[in-house]
């Protein structure tokens, strides 16, 4: 039995995530920005909003417009959009009014930003809206269905129904 709670916490030793410096939200003038663990700005306080989005991104908010930051504060994607929604912990959605697209954590695109409307499905799926027809992008941004249908819907986890 000690062998096996012995394994245990070496294996949990060996696979402990190490993360970097912890950045912290300060503000000034009622403005916020990025410091690192020792208080050392690394934005200085120009943001309205900062939310985080995973380990590394910050969603941004600069006068009306959003974009999304990184923990370096690197701007991974321009604020420039009007709408925004934090999806799950790691996808955001930013967009104006037929350029509503997903992006992970790191700015990566997972949908292209042509959608009138983005919407999460379950399985990691996107729902998405162009010219009032729907279609289906996965989380890898693989295209499921193309934008052709008059009405997808998803009543439970593995049952969909498409009307065309």
């Amino acid at each position: 039995m000690k062998r096996f709670f012995g394994f245990i916490i070496i294996i949990l030793l060996l696979t402990s995530t190490v993360f970097a410096a912890d950045v912290k939200v300060f503000s000034e003038k009622n403005k916020f920005g990025l410091q690192d663990a020792a208080g050392n700005q690394i934005t200085p306080a120009q943001y309205s909003k900062l939310i985080r989005l995973g380990q590394t991104g910050w969603i941004a908010q600069k006068k009306s417009k959003y974009g999304l930051i990184n923990s370096s504060g690197d701007v991974l994607i321009p604020l420039k959009y009007r709408h925004v929604d934090r999806l799950t912990s790691k996808y955001v959605k930013f967009g104006n009014d037929n350029d509503f697209a997903v992006y992970d954590e790191f700015g990566k695109t997972i949908v292209q930003p042509q959608y009138s409307s983005v919407s999460m499905l379950f399985g990691g799926m996107f729902l998405t809206k162009k010219d009032y027809k729907y279609g289906i992008v996965d989380k890898h941004g693989r295209v499921i269905l193309e934008n052709k249908f008059d009405d997808i819907y998803m009543p439970k986890p593995n049952i969909m129904r498409i009307q065309y």
